[in-house]
C-alpha cells in the first residue's frame, strides 16, 4: 500500500508559505528602517558638526571615531560574529543563556579596555606631558568604543532571535537620544569640541545599550556559569584569527 503524502500545494500548505513570505517581508522591510536610521543618523550628525567644530577639532573627532570603530571591529570579530555563527548550533533551550555568557564576556573586555585606557592615560602623564594634555579625549575615545560595542551587542541578538522590531528599537533611542543632546546643546550654545562630540556619540549609544539591556532581559545569572569558559574558548579559537586579518 502507497503512503499518502502531504499535498503542497494544499490550502493549508498555501497559508503556511504565505505566512512565511509575511514574515522574511517584514523582516527585511524592519532591516532596510533599521539601516536607514543608523545611516541617516551618522551623516545628519557629520553634517552638523562640521558647521560646529572647527576643522582641526572635526579632524580629532574624525579620528576618535575611526579607532572607535577599529576597537568595535576586534570585539565584533571575537564576540559578536561569533555569537551569531555558534548560536544556531545550541540547543533551543540554551540560547538565550548562551546569549548572557557572552554578554558577560563582551562586559568584561569593555571593563577591561576602560581599566588598562584608564592607567596608561594616569602613569602616561608623569613619563610625557602630552598624554595629560590629551587625557580627555582619549578617555571620550574609549568611550565611544565600548558604548557602541555594547549597544550593537544587543542589535545583533535581537537580528539573532528574530526579533528585528527590538532592534531597530535600540538604534531608534540611540538616534533620539543624540538628536536631543546636540540640540540641548546647541540651545544653550555650548562651545563644541571633539571630546564633546565624542561624549554625546557615547552617552546616546550608552542610553541605547542599556535600552537594550532592559529589553532583552537576559538570564545573567547563568552566565556566570561553568560554561563562561567554554563559550571563550570557542570564540577566541576564530575569532583571534579574525582580529589577525584587521590588524
Amino acid at each position: 500500500m502507497i503512503p499518502k503524502t502531504k499535498n503542497p500545494w494544499s490550502v493549508a500548505a498555501l497559508l503556511a508559505w504565505l505566512d512565511s513570505t509575511k514574515k522574511l517581508r517584514n523582516a527585511l522591510s524592519i532591516s532596510v528602517l533599521n539601516q536607514s536610521v543608523s545611516s541617516s543618523t551618522s551623516l545628519v550628525t557629520m553634517l552638523y558638526l562640521v558647521r560646529v567644530l572647527t576643522p582641526s577639532e572635526f579632524g580629532f573627532y574624525s579620528i576618535g571615531i575611526a579607532l572607535s570603530l577599529s576597537y568595535y571591529g576586534i570585539g565584533n570579530a571575537l564576540f559578536l560574529t561569533q555569537m551569531v555563527v555558534h548560536s544556531p548550533d545550541k540547543r533551543p533551550v540554551e540560547r538565550l543563556n548562551y546569549a548572557a555568557r557572552m554578554l558577560v564576556l563582551v562586559g568584561i573586555f569593555c571593563a577591561a579596555t576602560v581599566l588598562v585606557a584608564g592607567l596608561v592615560g594616569y602613569l602616561g602623564q608623569f613619563l610625557w606631558a602630552a598624554v595629560g594634555e590629551h587625557a580627555w579625549f582619549a578617555l571620550s575615545i574609549t568611550a565611544a568604543a565600548v558604548s557602541f560595542l555594547l549597544k550593537d551587542f544587543f542589535a545583533r541578538h535581537f537580528y539573532n532571535i528574530r526579533k528585528e522590531s527590538h532592534a531597530l528599537a535600540v538604534n531608534v533611542t540611540m538616534a533620539i537620544c543624540q538628536a536631543l543632546l546636540l540640540l540641548a546643546l546647541h540651545v544653550l550654545d555650548y562651545s563644541f569640541e571633539a571630546e564633546v562630540a565624542l561624549a554625546v556619540y557615547a552617552l546616546s549609544h550608552g542610553v541605547a545599550a542599556i535600552f537594550g539591556f532592559m529589553i532583552a532581559r537576559l538570564p545573567l545569572r547563568e552566565g556566570l556559569g561553568a560554561g563562561l569558559r567554554g563559550d571563550l574558548d570557542e570564540a577566541w579559537k576564530i575569532g583571534r584569527a579574525s582580529c589577525r586579518e584587521r590588524v
